[in-house]
């Protein structure tokens, strides 16, 4: 995969280029769901609605059909400051929040920290290509902050969204 991602990002026909980054992204996501044994999650107990806010157009369409797929209603969003407006349109339906951390404008931290002000108790789980250690030595995240380590497979996405939603709400 590293090979064909290095040969990929040699090519000047940057719409091929990007189509076949895109199609590596994709691949990257089925190998991190095959090395993973299968688990079968409950399906949500009642409506549940989710926000996915990601900057990759990919994995933001592939992770938020799978959920769909597991019975969520998922409103997306590409960016911190979409992320909010949706955010403001729904704040009564949304009961997790999904973001990625590393966006354009408002970064997943800052956009979550302007809802919390309004509701300190909405669950949030964060996902990034950095290591979970690299967001705790720079401060970014707390150690018991809901965090998941780029790329992971569908399933413990929704594995992980399960758990959150069963959670009992966490102290402001």
């Amino acid at each position: 995969m590293t090979i064909i991602q290095g040969l990929i990002l040699q090519t000047n026909e940057a719409g091929f280029c990007k189509f076949l980054f895109d199609m590596c992204s994709l691949l990257n996501l089925k190998e991190a769901d095959a090395a993973q044994p299968i688990r079968h999650d409950p399906a949500p107990k009642e409506i549940e609605t989710l926000l996915f806010v990601e900057d990759d157009v990919v994995t933001r369409r592939v992770y938020s059909s799978y959920l769909r797929q597991r019975g969520y209603i998922v409103l997306e969003a590409q960016h911190g400051r979409e992320a909010f407006d949706v955010y403001e349109d729904n704040k009564d339906l949304v009961q997790l929040i999904v973001t990625d951390m590393v966006m354009p404008g408002l970064n997943g931290r800052q956009w979550v920290d302007l809802i919390s002000l309004h509701r300190p108790h909405l669950k949030v789980l964060y996902i990034s290509g950095f290591t979970r250690a690299s967001i705790i030595q720079r401060g970014i995240l707390g150690a018991e902050t809901p965090f998941l380590e780029k790329p992971f497979g569908r399933e413990e996405l929704a594995l992980r969204v399960r758990q959150l939603l069963d959670a009992p709400p966490s102290p402001a």
